[in-house]
């Protein structure tokens, strides 16, 4: 199975978990099933975990099947000259990377993901009296009361659309036995229960007798053998395979589920079994073995509520604990009323309000600017990229590099290394992504120079960042100057500068195919769809007209480029409507600009080959080109 395939099923059956668990909460709150079939079903279908463990394991997986996924496209990177990055390919919002270099801060149209979190609310009220009081809380999921009655009894809702939900009913009988809906409370200490067989080692062919001691109405007795496990109809079991087997008895109390386990051995003797006594054990009897970890949400036999912990008695009054009845799953809400209603001469004490909450997923943020690195083409540079970026949800950050064919990039977990025997200067940029939302960090510029140049370039990529030199096998600190050989290397010929952008027009004609490829970079929207077209010699199409000093303002689906201001907000400097096919730009159009000399923070277009074709200031929102704007077209191929 491919990797994409993987991280399908693992999205399907993360969807599954939830759509299954959903449901059957559905059915007990409508009382379809009871407590004991909720408990039983949940634990045989779900292996004896709960949903939350089951969905933040698979969100790991789903994490690592998608780093495995980004490995994988590194690994071809190296083999092919185009691309597409790996951390793109997660989030779908990159067609053109490897054509169009740009700082893609601007791009936009990200779906948005949640995951939920649980907060204990130190809540602290005394309720004398009726009371309808509106929570100051918002997108919530699941929310659970605990405090401390007085008196005969109490009715705990939540509002919702004009909708009343059960929290909690908590009464005083006459018989002073304080119960709560779901859950009974017995004032005398429940009996110690023991599972027993009548031998510990067995021939096969032999009957092997279990008992529960105190005898319990509600149980369920299973024997457990590697991987299957099978219900017992009359405590007996008959030996069929040698080994190592385990009794489990699951017994049912007002307001608990214990589990009882004990192990007996079948050897691999046979007895005469004519005599004993038939057992019919059918396929729906079989349960997962899973069944293995003592469940500790509460129920009562009639499963009127779900509650997860034990209510104690007070001298004082009644002490309940997280217990919800129709408010264990909801619709996400905010701001729901509290209603608590008092019988006569009762108070009730809320003392927390325990709630999940669905959380807008936070992106990798980028704390350090990334310098512009140099290097010859016999050193090495390396970059803890964990030193450049963090994610306010403390979630692992995955990284890529944009495609630079001429530079060997690979990233190993968060550590950068670059080399390269290309001479040149390359623009740069590091995709951040917590496997849901997707960053990019500044440009920078990559200058790899000739081995026998005579340099003196001083490396500062970070104070824990070394530069590590090839030839002598030596590791130079990040701040001291590199003195390579001494070799002589003179760059006289304008015409062989490094970057092709600063050679003259005059080296460039009849050398044409070694600056320009015949492809067209399209610059797309967030939808995927072409907003406007750069020819191969730097002429940009679109469809509508341009506007020049604009001070309207974007759509959602509009292409656009934007800046970031003082106050961290991202403010739109260029956008092409995705309607109308019109170009705003907030400053001028400068066109026939043959040396592009983009500015440091540009949004910038360039060919395979690293040829400028066009670019945006984000500080002046002007528009430079390589060629002409052409507008008006009907179409953009």
């Amino acid at each position: 199975m491919s990797y994409e395939d993987r991280i399908k099923e693992l999205e399907r059956t993360r969807s599954e978990i939830i759509r299954f668990t959903n449901e059957l909460d559905e059915k007990l709150r409508i009382k379809e099933m009871d407590g004991i079939e909720y408990h039983v079903v949940l634990n045989e279908k779900l292996g004896g975990k709960s949903k939350e463990e089951l969905i933040n394991y698979i969100d790991q997986k789903l994490l690592l099947e998608k780093k495995k996924l980004q490995d994988r496209n590194q690994n071809k990177k190296r083999k092919t000259t185009i691309t597409i990055s790996a951390a793109a390919i997660v989030l779908i919002i990159m067609a053109i990377i490897g054509i169009i270099y740009t700082n893609p801060e601007a791009l936009t149209g990200y779906t948005t993901a949640t995951k939920e979190i649980q907060e204990i609310i130190e809540y602290g009220r005394v309720f004398e009296h009726n009371t309808e009081t509106q929570l100051n809380i918002t997108n919530i999921t699941s929310l659970k009361i605990s405090g401390e009655l007085t008196g005969t009894g109490a009715k705990i809702k939540l509002r919702i659309n004009d909708i009343e939900y059960l929290v909690a009913d908590v009464n005083k009988p006459a018989e002073e036995q304080s119960l709560i809906t779901g859950l009974a409370i017995g004032e005398e200490p429940a009996p110690e229960y023991i599972l027993t067989t009548d031998k510990t080692e067995y021939a096969l062919g032999e009957i092997i007798y279990t008992s529960v001691t105190p005898e319990a109405e509600n149980k369920s007795v299973y024997v457990a053998y590697e991987e299957e496990t099978h219900r017992l109809e009359d405590n007996t079991y008959l030996a069929s395979q040698p080994g190592e087997h385990q009794a489990i008895a699951l017994i049912v109390l007002p307001d608990d589920i214990l589990r009882l386990e004990t192990n007996f051995t079948v050897i691999n003797v046979t007895v005469n079994a004519s005599t004993n006594k038939s057992i019919n054990v059918t396929e729906n009897e079989s349960i997962n073995k899973t069944i293995n970890q003592t469940i500790n949400e509460t129920s009562n036999a009639t499963g009127n509520a779900t509650i997860n912990e034990t209510t104690n008695i007070s001298e004082e009054g009644y002490v309940f604990a997280n217990v919800c009845v129709d408010t264990c799953n909801l619709i996400e809400t905010s701001y729901p009323i509290l209603l608590v209603e008092l019988e006569e001469d009762s108070s009730l004490t809320i003392t927390e309000i325990t709630v999940v909450q669905s959380k807008e997923n936070s992106a990798p943020t980028q704390i350090k600017t990334i310098p512009d690195i140099s290097i010859t083409t016999s050193q090495t540079a390396i970059l803890n990229l964990d030193n450049y970026f963090s994610d306010p949800d403390e979630d692992l950050v995955v990284y890529d590099i944009n495609e630079i064919t001429e530079i060997n990039t690979p990233i190993e977990q968060e550590t950068l290394t670059i080399n390269s025997k290309t001479p040149g200067i390359y623009t740069a940029y590091i995709y951040a992504t917590d496997g849901d939302k997707l960053v990019t960090s500044n440009t920078f510029q990559i200058t790899i120079i000739e081995t026998n140049a005579t340099i003196n370039q001083t490396i500062n990529i970070t104070p824990t960042t070394n530069i590590t030199t090839n030839e002598t096998n030596t590791t130079t600190p990040a701040n001291e100057t590199i003195t390579p050989p001494t070799k002589t290397y003179t760059l006289i010929d304008p015409c062989v500068h490094p970057n092709p952008n600063m050679r003259p027009l005059e080296c460039i004609e009849g050398t044409e195919e070694k600056y320009f490829v015949l492809e067209s970079v399209f610059l797309s929207n967030p939808k995927r769809g072409n907003a406007a077209r750069i020819t191969p010699l730097g002429n940009m199409i679109i469809t509508g007209q341009l506007f020049e000093n604009s001070t309207m303002s974007p759509g959602t689906n509009d292409f656009r480029v934007t800046e970031r201001n003082t106050d961290y907000e991202y403010v739109p400097v260029a956008w092409i409507d995705s309607d109308t096919g019109n170009l705003y730009i907030i400053g001028q159009l400068y066109e026939e600009d043959f040396f592009l000399s983009p500015t440091r923070n540009a949004f910038v277009v360039q060919n395979k080959r690293n040829v400028n074709l066009a670019y945006i200031d984000r500080r002046t929102g002007d528009l430079h080109l390589k060629g002409n704007l052409i507008q008006q077209r009907d179409k953009l191929e």
